[in-house]
């Protein structure tokens, strides 16, 4: 593996600033299993998670991102089963945002999580952040198609 790009840098940057403006200011650099998330980060009182993935160059197809993915998701289903509010976070590319979408909703899919939602926003300087939660009970609030 490759050090992290410029590029790769700077989207963990994003999500830890977004993490802090949301009030996840306790960051855990390593996860329980050894995972290192770009960004594993709770509240203070450890009763909200998040966790992030920021992406440049990784292909959603690429296996080891696949199994890493899925760990990353594993963790946050397993909080919000245990009444800890979880979400998990994907900064990419505009161009890359249809592939992730179409990779997330497969892998919450397989994992039973179709009660959750998936969002993108526009964050800027040509970058998304794709959300993943649990949805309000009956609405799985699916992302709407749109073209970039």
């Amino acid at each position: 593996m490759t050090a992290p790009s410029i590029a790769h840098e700077s989207r963990a940057d994003k999500l830890r600033t977004i993490a802090g403006l949301a009030g996840y200011t306790v960051s855990h650099p390593e996860l329980a299993d050894g995972s290192r998330p770009d960004l594993a980060a709770c509240d203070p009182n450890a009763t909200r998670w998040m966790i992030g993935d920021a992406k440049h160059t990784e292909d959603p197809g690429c296996v080891a991102t696949v199994v890493r993915l899925n760990r990353y998701l594993a963790w946050v289903k397993a909080a919000q089963a245990n009444d800890i509010d979880a979400v998990f976070m994907l900064c990419c590319p505009i161009a890359m945002v249809p592939r992730w979408l179409a990779r997330l909703r497969f892998l919450m899919d397989d994992a039973n999580m179709c009660n959750w939602s998936i969002t993108a926003s526009d964050i800027g300087d040509g970058d998304v952040v794709v959300t993943a939660r649990r949805a309000p009970r009956g609405d799985r609030g699916d992302l709407p198609r749109q073209s970039h």
